[in-house]
C-alpha cells in the first residue's frame, strides 16, 4: 500500500533547528521514482494545518509513514516528553505490525544508554559521523537528487587558542551550489556540542562566509570546527586546544614597567598624564611613574565616577563624592538632599566642567563642587529628576527621570526620547544620547533630534569617546557608533559582558565578563585576557594597567602576551 508520507520526523520541541536542517536536507533527495520525498514535520508547511486536532494528525501521520525518524538527545528522553515517548512507542508498534521502519538519528550521544530496551537493537546514525546524513539517506531508500555541495575550511590551520580570545576569522567555502546559509557548530572529542561566543550562522558573500567573533569561554582539551549547510556535505577543521586565560606574571626587577601598589579599578585620566586606582578602601591617584598625587578613602557601593583630564571622582548611593586631583588636592562632601519632602541623596550622574565637577541627582538638584570648596553649591534643579548630564558652552543639557532630554535656560528645550538613558556626553559638538533601545544625536542649540536604533539587543551599557559612543546588550553583541550616527564595527562578547573602559576613539575597549575575567578588545576582537582582575587602558591606547603579583602594573599595549 501507497503511504502518504515518506518520512516522520519525530523530535523534542527546543530541537526544533536540527530537525528542521534535517527536514531541508531530505528534501533535497530523491524517491526511487525521482520524485521528491514527502516528509512529515509537525510545523513545516506541508505539516499539521491550522486547526487541525493536533494528537490526530500525529496518529494519522504515523499510519501513513514508511519510514520514522526519531532524533535521539537526553531530551528527548526526558520523562517530562510525553509526547515524544507516545511517538516512539506508536512508531515501534507499526514496525512490528505495518513495517514501519525506524531509523533513529542520535543528536548527542549522552543520550545512548537512555535508549529503550525495545529498541537498543535498532541501528542508529551519530550525528558526530562526517558521513551520517548519507548513511540515514541510503537506511531511508533516498538517493541524492543531485551531486551534494562541498564545504570545506581555508586558512592556516588552528593549533591553540586561549579562553575568550577571538579566534583568527573563520572562512568557509561552498563549492557546487552555493547554500542560502552556512552555520558553524564545535565539538569536543567525545563528540558532544561545545558552547562559544559569536556569529553561528553567515550568509556567503559569493562563495564563502567569513565567522569573524568566534571564542570559547571555556577551556577544552580538543576541539574542533563543524561547518554545514543545506545540500552540502558538512566540513571538519582539525583538532586544536583551547588553553585557560593567561595569569600575568609578577613584574621582575628592571623592566621598567611602574607597578602600582595595591588592587582595584584602575582608570587612566583622559589627559593621558595620570592613573586612578579604585580599590575597596581606598582611591588612589598615581603620574605614570607610580608616584602617589593624591589619596582618599574610597566610598561603599559605588553608584558612579568621573574621568577628567586633571581629576578622578567617585560617588556612591548615599550620596558622598570624593573628587582627586593631579594636584594633590581632594575633596570629600555629601551631597544633601533637596529638602524634607524631597530627601533623596542619590547621586545619576557626574561629569566635569573645566576643573569643576557637576553632580545630577535623582531629586532633581545639580550640584557643583570647585576645587577645594568644602561644600557643593547648587546651580540648577529639574523637579522630573536627573537621569544624565552634560556641558555644552557653559549650559547645561540633562537627560531627566521621565525620559526626556532638555536644556536648561530661559531659551531652554525638550525632546521626549525613552524611559530608561544610559548615559549622554558631548560629542564634536552634538549631545549624543544612548537609551536601552535608541542612539540620538542632539543640537545642543536648537534641540533638533536624530536617532539611531543599533543593531543589538536591548541595551545595558555604553561607553562615550571622543569620537562617539560604544554600546552592548546583555548577550554580549555590541557596536561602535560614531558622532555620525554610523555603525564604524561590531564585535560579540561573552552574555553579560560590561564595558569598563576605551580609548579615545572606541577602538580599543576593556569589558569585563560575569565570570571575573577582564578583556581587551581591539577593532571587535578580543585580542588579550586576564582573569586575576580589572585592567585599564590609555587614551591613546599604548598602555594597559592590568593585575600582577603585588599590584597593578602599567605596561605598554606592545609588550602584552597572548
Amino acid at each position: 500500500m501507497t503511504k502518504k508520507w515518506d518520512v516522520f520526523i519525530s523530535y523534542a520541541r527546543e530541537e526544533s533547528l536540527p530537525a528542521n536542517r534535517l527536514y531541508d536536507k531530505l528534501l533535497g533527495c530523491s524517491t526511487a521514482d525521482g520524485r521528491r520525498p514527502i516528509v512529515f514535520l509537525d510545523t513545516s508547511r506541508d505539516g499539521i494545518a491550522p486547526g487541525e486536532k493536533w494528537t490526530s494528525s500525529l496518529a494519522e501521520a504515523l499510519q501513513e509513514s514508511r519510514c520514522f525518524v526519531p532524533l535521539y538527545s537526553p531530551l528527548y528522553f526526558d520523562d517530562r516528553k510525553t509526547i515524544c515517548k507516545w511517538e516512539l512507542d506508536e512508531a515501534f508498534d507499526l514496525s512490528m505490525t505495518a513495517g514501519l521502519k525506524i531509523v533513529p538519528v542520535v543528536l548527542d550521544p549522552a543520550c545512548k544508554p537512555l535508549v529503550p530496551h525495545k529498541l537498543s537493537r535498532v541501528q542508529w546514525q551519530d550525528t558526530t559521523d562526517p558521513d551520517w546524513f548519507e548513511r540515514v539517506r541510503h537506511a531511508l531508500g533516498l538517493t541524492s537528487g543531485r551531486p551534494p555541495g562541498r564545504l570545506r575550511f581555508t586558512g592556516a590551520a588552528l593549533d591553540r587558542t586561549t579562553v575568550n580570545l577571538t579566534l583568527p576569522e573563520i572562512v568557509v567555502e561552498a563549492e557546487g551550489d552555493t547554500p542560502a546559509e552556512i552555520e558553524v557548530s564545535a565539538r569536543a572529542a567525545t563528540g558532544a556540542e561545545v558552547p562559544f561566543t559569536g556569529t553561528a550562522v553567515r550568509s556567503p558573500h559569493g562563495r564563502t562566509a567569513v565567522f569573524s567573533d568566534l571564542s570559547f569561554p571555556a577551556p577544552y582539551d580538543r576541539v574542533r570546527l563543524v561547518a554545514r549547510a543545506p545540500g552540502c556535505d558538512q566540513a571538519t577543521t582539525g583538532w586544536f586546544g583551547v588553553d585557560p586565560p593567561g595569569r600575568p606574571a609578577p613584574a621582575p626587577a628592571g623592566t621598567g614597567h611602574p607597578v602600582l601598589p595595591g588592587s582595584g579599578q584602575p582608570y587612566f585620566l583622559s589627559g593621558g598624564t595620570a592613573i586612578a586606582l579604585l580599590g575597596a578602601d581606598e582611591v588612589v591617584l598615581y603620574d605614570l611613574e607610580a608616584r602617589v598625587l593624591a589619596r582618599a578613602p574610597a566610598p561603599t557601593r559605588i553608584k558612579d565616577v568621573a574621568v577628567g583630564a586633571e581629576s578622578f571622582a567617585v560617588a556612591d548611593w548615599s550620596g558622598r563624592v570624593v573628587r582627586l586631583g593631579t594636584d594633590g588636592g581632594t575633596t570629600t562632601v555629601d551631597l544633601p538632599g533637596e529638602n524634607a519632602a524631597n530627601p533623596l541623596r542619590v547621586p545619576s550622574a557626574l561629569v566635569h566642567d573645566g576643573a569643576d565637577l557637576l553632580a545630577g541627582m535623582w531629586n532633581g538638584a545639580v550640584y557643583r563642587l570647585a576645587p577645594g570648596a568644602a561644600e557643593p553649591s547648587r546651580v540648577a534643579f529639574l523637579p522630573e529628576g536627573v537621569q544624565t548630564l552634560a556641558v555644552a558652552h557653559g549650559r547645561l543639557l540633562a537627560g531627566r527621570l521621565d525620559g526626556a532630554v532638555a536644556a536648561f535656560g530661559p531659551d531652554g528645550w525638550q525632546h521626549a526620547l525613552e524611559p530608561v538613558l544610559l548615559g549622554c556626553r558631548m560629542v564634536r559638538g552634538r549631545l549624543l544620547v544612548a537609551g536601552e533601545n535608541r542612539v540620538y544625536r542632539v543640537d545642543p542649540v536648537t534641540g533638533e533630534v536624530a536617532e539611531l536604533s543599533p543593531p543589538v539587543g536591548r541595551q545595558t551599557g555604553a561607553l562615550f569617546t571622543e569620537e562617539g559612543v560604544v554600546v552592548v546588550d546583555a548577550d554580549g553583541r555590541g557596536v561602535r557608533i560614531d558622532h555620525e550616527l554610523s555603525v564604524r564595527r561590531g564585535f560579540h562578547g561573552n552574555r553579560g559582558a560590561r564595558l569598563v573602559a576605551g580609548d579615545r576613539t572606541g577602538r580599543f575597549l576593556i569589558l569585563s565578563y560575569p565570570e571575573r575575567a577582564h578583556v581587551l578588545m581591539e577593532d571587535g576582537r578580543v585580542v588579550y585576557t586576564c582573569d586575576t582582575g580589572p585592567m585599564g587602558v590609555s587614551p591613546d591606547a599604548s598602555l594597559i594597567a592590568e593585575p600582577t603579583g603585588g599590584g597593578v602594573r602599567v605596561v605598554p599595549r606592545t609588550d602584552l602576551g597572548g
